[in-house]
């Protein structure tokens, strides 16, 4: 397989927009635009994306924040090396801290906490903050802005792009013989599980049960 090329490097402002064109160079072949983990951009709802031509897709993001330092794209074509983008954003902020829109500085942690902090209310907004509203019932909202379904958060393995699903996350629970532990951190009885009924808090102890068919 062709050699990874080393990624090329784009230094941004927070709050700025960034416009990603990716060829393929071949007429009838598409290229794709991914992130690390695989997931395209096609995916992610913070993309506006667009195919001219069959080999020509253009991403588009709006908005730009320090959570989206290091972010890595990559243009993918068949039996061709990728060529690889990756975002530096130069804030003028502390690096515990985050800027809001108007350029004040305020901590990271105290953005989406449900309490205004900046003088402008931007750390309460998007792109910082996104609506749980757009998911389905049974679905996790991702920081990144993607709905994942439910039983994939905290399953030891990044779904998310940005790996908000494996954050928060409780300590698997030591449970006791005869016992398992739901997802959500409590212990219940084996017999409940796959029982048909949600036990655990998280409904965690009916995930992955195969309906027998007689």
């Amino acid at each position: 397989p062709p050699k990874p090329l080393p990624p090329e490097r784009q230094y941004l402002r927070p709050y700025s927009s960034f416009r990603l064109e990716c060829r393929s160079g071949q007429p009838n072949v598409a290229p794709t635009i991914t992130l690390e983990n695989g997931t395209t951009v096609e995916q992610l709802p913070r993309f506006q994306v667009s195919r001219p031509t069959v080999d020509l897709v253009v991403a588009f993001i709006p908005d730009l924040t320090e959570r989206d330092n290091g972010m890595r794209l990559s243009c993918s074509v068949p039996m061709a090396a990728a060529r690889v983008t990756e975002l530096i954003i130069q804030s003028s902020c502390p690096s515990s801290e985050w800027m809001c829109r108007d350029g004040q500085c305020v901590g990271s942690h105290r953005f989406c906490d449900g309490r205004v902090d900046c003088r402008d209310g931007s750390d309460e907004r998007e792109p910082h903050c996104v609506s749980a509203d757009r998911c389905r019932p049974g679905q996790f909202l991702c920081r990144s802005g993607e709905c994942i379904s439910a039983d994939r958060r905290c399953n030891g393995r990044q779904d998310c792009y940005d790996g908000s699903d494996e954050t928060d996350c409780v300590t698997p629970v030591r449970c006791l013989p005869g016992q398992f532990a739901c997802a959500s951190g409590e212990c219940l009885s084996l017999s409940v599980q796959c029982n048909g009924q949600q036990d655990c808090r998280d409904g965690s102890d009916e995930h992955g049960c195969r309906k027998l068919q007689y």
